[in-house]
């Protein structure tokens, strides 16, 4: 893909030279009779036109002669005309791109290489990765004294690269570690403990948690591959959001009464119905649900508690607008404020001693995102913690409210 943005840029560039070229041409065949002022303020209209029917941003300086101070110094003096794809997404950066070394390296051997390009990188504001096509009109055409300047912003594309790389690292790492106890097991029980049942025993059962394990990490990532691939889907299901919560805890009842902790459902909305995908919603619920159960305080004075409230909100400075949300707290030990922003990232985990496969908020942070709505984690250290699922409700619904 990143090729393909490539190809796309350079031939837009190309596009705008050639019509530039033959608008000057014609110009001069013409508009001999004209004024110079005029047939100037022609021509610096038609330039603008052209360079702001390119889809990417792009840039024209001129240059002031050889020894102008404006061909050396970064200043808005050099900008002969800015497109408006580079004026609304790249203002505030233009002028580092004539800062960078790369760039300013580009501009004086711009005589000897009229046509260049470029790999240039920004770490502030935010992380910028650009291919700069620069070409220079030459001195047989009427104006020798511009330059070209095309930007290929490969950024999103260097991103998703890196998150395609981290995440096969980390699942090759999560998948390796089961399989090498695997490996060291079979090998004692092929080798020095082949006639000892007790062994026997012992290892296997250790190999079937390692094999648990690995089916949780496989479920996990097929699970996010299908939020993934389902993000644009429509949504047809109309699902009421009380009687997910009842059968996911009709679900879960076992395990929290083995447990021994105490759940308070609450709900405060008489019929609380969205558009939704029914099974992704209960994966949602499930995630959340088993989070809750597996950080809640056990063995302990303080008692286990969990507590679901499903209520209707309004538009105000917490929540963008109106909706449900079906907020999930326990009493647990709670979560460390640096560790918030990134609960949901993949494989992200904030003690290694949990059997988590850290997939498991990634997933809900996508189907999330296909229902439009929003997932707010709040966590104290000592307190516990409180995961707020955020639905919006359709407009047409909103006003009957």
């Amino acid at each position: 893909m990143a090729l393909s943005f490539f190809l796309i840029g350079f031939f837009c560039a190309f596009i705008l030279i050639g019509l530039f070229k033959k608008f000057q041409k014609k110009n001069l065949t013409t508009n001999d009779k004209a004024t110079p002022s005029l047939s100037e303020e022609r021509e610096n209209t038609h330039i603008k036109q052209w360079l702001d029917m390119l889809p990417i941003p792009a840039f024209v300086l001129q240059e002031r002669g050889k020894n102008h101070l404006s061909n050396f110094l970064p200043t808005q003096e050099r900008f002969y005309c800015i497109n408006q794809a580079a004026q609304m997404n790249y203002k505030d950066i233009l002028l580092d791109i004539l800062r960078h070394p790369a760039f300013f390296e580009a501009m004086q051997n711009i005589e000897k290489e009229p046509v260049q390009n470029l790999d240039i990188s920004f770490v502030i504001p935010k992380n910028y990765y650009f291919t700069i096509y620069i070409e220079r009109f030459r001195k047989y055409q009427p104006r020798p004294d511009l330059i070209l300047v095309v930007i290929i912003d490969q950024s999103q594309e260097k991103y998703f690269q890196k998150i395609y790389r981290d995440f096969v690292a980390n699942a090759s790492h999560e998948l390796r570690t089961p399989l090498t106890s695997l490996d060291g097991f079979i090998q004692t029980l092929l080798g020095p403990a082949a006639n000892d049942a007790k062994v026997h025993k012992q290892f296997l059962e250790i190999m079937q948690t390692q094999v648990q394990r690995m089916i949780r990490l496989t479920d996990d990532l097929l699970a996010l591959s299908r939020a993934e691939k389902n993000e644009t889907l429509a949504l047809k299901d109309k699902v009421s959001l009380r009687e997910l919560v009842c059968q996911v805890l009709s679900e879960q009842q076992i395990k929290l009464q083995t447990k021994h902790i105490d759940l308070d459902f609450q709900c405060e909305v008489e019929n609380p119905v969205i558009l939704a995908d029914h099974d992704q919603l209960l994966q949602v619920l499930h995630n959340i649900l088993e989070n809750a159960v597996r950080y809640v305080p056990l063995g302990n004075e303080k008692p286990a508690r969990i507590t679901i409230k499903l209520f209707q909100v309004g538009k105000n400075a917490r929540w963008p607008n109106m909706g449900y949300v079906i907020a999930i707290s326990d009493n647990g030990p709670g979560i460390a404020k640096h560790h918030l922003g990134r609960l949901t990232e993949r494989f992200y985990r904030v003690e290694e001693s949990h059997n988590g496969t850290g997939l498991g908020l990634s997933i809900v942070k996508h189907i999330m995102t296909r229902h439009k709505g929003q997932l707010y984690i709040e966590s104290d250290v000592g307190k516990g913690s409180c995961f707020s699922l955020f639905f919006p409700i359709e407009m047409e619904k909103a006003e009957e409210v």
